[in-house]
């Protein structure tokens, strides 16, 4: 009997995280599609503008990111969202000693071809560490 009430709450438990993170991604629907930009770093010293490219595809509900400039890519999980910012933690799988991991990133939207894009990394530093602009490019 035991068995069977754990396995019950278990499962209303995943339901509603899984209903919950649907919510989260019905909230980005302004991110879908390709956006490109240049990231700046600024105390970093004699550090250039690197190329970055984010893909959201709210169908498959995956964000796609590469710096082909370092070059890195990896996703981003969503940890929070609403109609103007969200927020996520990057996580490099491809060139993992080349960029940061499982940075905070926060996206502001500016309208409906703009967005900003904020990176921290605060088990390392207070702050921001780098920003960007990115525009929605068409899809060919």
């Amino acid at each position: 009997m035991k068995k069977i009430i754990i396995i019950i709450v278990t499962a209303a438990i995943l339901c509603i995280i899984s209903a919950n993170l649907n919510a989260q991604h019905n909230k980005t629907k302004w991110m879908d599609g390709d956006w490109w930009g240049v990231g700046y770093q600024p105390n970093a010293n004699n550090s250039p503008a690197w190329d970055i490219y984010l893909y959201y595809d709210l169908k498959s509900k995956s964000f796609l990111i590469s710096y082909p400039d370092f070059p890195c890519s990896g996703h981003w999980k969503l940890v929070k969202a609403n109609k103007h910012k969200a927020e996520f933690i990057e996580y490099i799988t491809e060139g993992e000693t080349l960029c940061n991991n499982e940075g905070k990133i926060i996206i502001t939207r500016i309208d409906d071809n703009y967005i900003t894009v904020s990176y921290f990394l605060p088990k390392i530093t207070n702050g921001p560490i780098a920003f960007s602009t990115l525009k929605k490019t068409s899809r060919d």
